[in-house]
């Protein structure tokens, strides 16, 4: 790919306005600590940016730190992998079939509105162990973006489409192959981004409440521990992991 004079100049310039607005925002952040601002909020509860950064800097020589990240991103991972698999081919079927549409819609728009942090005391009744429920949570929050998207993009396709491969003796796969699956990639697509985003809302709050390790019980036992440069670090992990995730996509 080339690029021109203009292309670079406009990058550079994305690239200083991304890095002035993070400059104006840890700037203001260290002058609401540094001047004890406590009306209309308690800034004097707050660590400074530095005091983060400092604290930061051991952390990443903690192997626990690490240890958290790792398990977060196996729990996240395992739950999206499901969730496709899961979602994927219901999603086809329930586009191609009005029967297994209104079985599927029937139940999933009782539980998709419902809230992530809803389903925690009931996973952990229903499951064994807590793995096994902070997993589920995971897939529960990408499942449903990534099946709604797909049956909205099998609805979409031509049906003219799907008749020129009948008439030519056309089986199911043929369809799937041919006609479903490069149609509805952009739906897919689209439903794993957001997916990602509510997976990893999902995995923060079962760890929260019911983890011993991963970087949500991490920032929630710093909280309680009263360590709130820790707090903040958990917090910018997760936004960094949230962002590189979706980044992949």
């Amino acid at each position: 790919m080339k690029f021109t004079r203009g292309d670079i100049v406009r990058n550079f310039r994305i690239i200083i306005i991304r890095l002035s607005s993070i400059s104006i925002f840890l700037s203001a952040w260290h002058l609401l600590v540094y001047f004890n601002i406590k009306d209309p909020l308690y800034f004097n509860n707050i660590p400074s940016p530095i005091k983060v950064i400092d604290s930061w800097k051991d952390e990443l020589l903690n192997p626990i730190y690490f240890k958290n990240i790792s398990v977060s991103l196996y729990r996240v991972l395992t739950g999206i992998i499901l969730a496709i698999f899961i979602g994927f081919p219901l999603g086809v079927l329930a586009g191609i079939n009005k029967y297994i549409y209104n079985c599927v819609f029937a139940v999933t728009e009782i539980f998709r509105p419902i809230p992530l942090l809803a389903y925690v005391p009931i996973v952990a009744i229903l499951f064994h162990g807590v793995e096994g429920s902070i997993i589920f949570v995971t897939f529960i929050g990408a499942f449903f973006p990534i099946l709604v998207n797909v049956v909205e993009g099998m609805g979409k396709i031509p049906k003219r489409l799907v008749y020129i491969i009948e008439v030519n003796n056309g089986r199911f796969f043929d369809k799937l192959i041919k006609l479903y699956i490069p149609y509805i990639t952009s739906a897919l697509y689209t439903g794993t981004l957001v997916g990602v985003g509510a997976s990893w809302m999902g995995v923060i709050t079962a760890e929260t409440l019911s983890g011993t390790f991963g970087i949500g019980y991490y920032t929630w036992n710093a909280y309680q521990t009263f360590q709130y440069e820790k707090v903040f670090i958990g917090m910018f992990t997760i936004g960094i992991l949230g962002f590189f995730s979706s980044l992949i996509l």
